[in-house]
């Protein structure tokens, strides 16, 4: 049976209210780029960036590369719970790879940080599910020379009578906490070592702030050497303080290059 509408009119106009709610709620829930499982919904990508204690990564930039158009890409940022979701375009050429990166600050220098992908595949236009985390140390995925750690390129100064680095020691001792506050360990590096990479260079150190000695080596005994940094120009000493580069003087990317004379 029909009612009235005369009779009916606050009711109608609460329903009214009600209705469009709803439909705004459902507008912004589909925005998100969310399904109903909380994975990506259909045409969505989607993810979250975490640092190595697993607490989520605010203002991580997330660039999604097309693979097969020239130049064409779609970047975003995560929010303050480490999540980001973005919609992808239409289209025949619909293939893409997502990456990670992060800006961070850290004792007057602003650092540029690759973020470790939990799946590296590319995927279509239909999306998934991209996460990263915010790894300190660790080599790059497909990347045959690059790690998330700083480098130290070491050798000896002008004028040394050491021709080489085969007899030394490198000993570094974090100075405060790391660059995303956790606390590092000191660590003796001798030529050889795991992280001592080619004759020159020590790689995948965390990036924080050091105080180093280099050390001799040879069958009569161990003999503290004198250290500065290039990068300073500052003068020879038994301990030296240092920073990583965001971008050395000769390019190199987190990068710290010192030299030692007996």
């Amino acid at each position: 049976m029909m009612t009235k509408y005369s009779n009916h009119l606050k009711s109608a106009s609460s329903l009214f209210a009600c209705l469009l709610l709803v439909l705004i709620s459902a507008c912004s829930k589909q925005d998100t780029g969310a399904g109903p499982d909380g994975g990506s919904k259909a045409g969505y990508v989607s993810g979250k960036v975490v640092d190595a204690q697993g607490k989520p990564v605010a203002g991580a930039k997330i660039l999604l590369d097309n693979t097969l158009l020239y130049a064409s890409y779609i970047t975003t940022s995560t929010d303050k719970d480490g999540k980001y979701s973005v919609k992808l375009p239409g289209g025949e050429y619909n293939v893409w790879k997502a990456y990670g990166s992060l800006k961070k600050e850290y004792h007057g220098k602003t650092y540029t940080l690759d973020l470790h992908p939990e799946n590296t595949e590319t995927f279509d236009g239909a999306g998934g599910i991209r996460n990263f985390q915010w790894k300190l140390s660790g080599k790059i995925p497909d990347d045959e020379f690059n790690y998330y750690g700083g480098s130290i390129r070491i050798s000896p100064a002008t004028g040394s009578i050491i021709p080489n680095n085969e007899q030394i020691i490198v000993v570094i001792e974090p100075d405060g906490p790391l660059i995303d506050g956790s606390k590092g360990e000191t660590l003796t590096i001798p030529y050889g070592d795991t992280h001592w990479f080619d004759e020159v260079e020590i790689k995948d150190i965390p990036i924080g702030r050091y105080k180093a000695i280099t050390v001799y080596h040879d069958e009569t005994g161990d003999y503290l050497l004198n250290m500065r940094s290039l990068e300073t120009d500052g003068s020879l000493q038994d301990v030296l303080t240092f920073d990583f580069e965001p971008e050395s003087r000769w390019g190199y990317k987190n990068t710290v290059s010192l030299e030692f004379h007996e």
